[in-house]
């Protein structure tokens, strides 16, 4: 009886193991397809713009598809301009990973 005890244990051991593993290499897809996004909006704003930038880009907000934005993901960057312009928002194509518009900027 004991043994068989000892073996669910360790079945049971190996299992969360394994999911725990499933769940962090998910992570680090999500957070390296973030980091893209984040990157493709980085790249395509004007060295003007980057230089207005008051985070570090890799940590700009992003914003996933929403019914409004459904083919879309928002990239937001905080600016020195915010108050008078607010953010700079790069929209970028989920699909095609390219930019597909500006946020408008007022």
């Amino acid at each position: 009886m004991m043994k068989n005890q000892s073996v669910l244990n360790q079945s049971v051991l190996a299992i969360a193991v394994f999911v725990m593993f499933l769940l962090s290499c998910k992570k680090k897809d999500i957070e390296s397809e973030d980091l893209q996004y984040r990157k493709i909006a980085w790249d395509y704003i004007d060295k003007s713009q980057q230089a207005t930038v008051i985070t570090k880009w890799e940590n700009a907000k992003l914003e996933k598809p929403s019914k409004d934005m459904p083919e879309n993901v928002a990239v937001y960057f905080n600016t020195t301009q915010d108050a008078f312009l607010g953010p700079i928002i790069v929209y970028i194509s989920i699909k095609s990973k390219k930019v597909s518009s500006l946020g408008a900027r007022f």
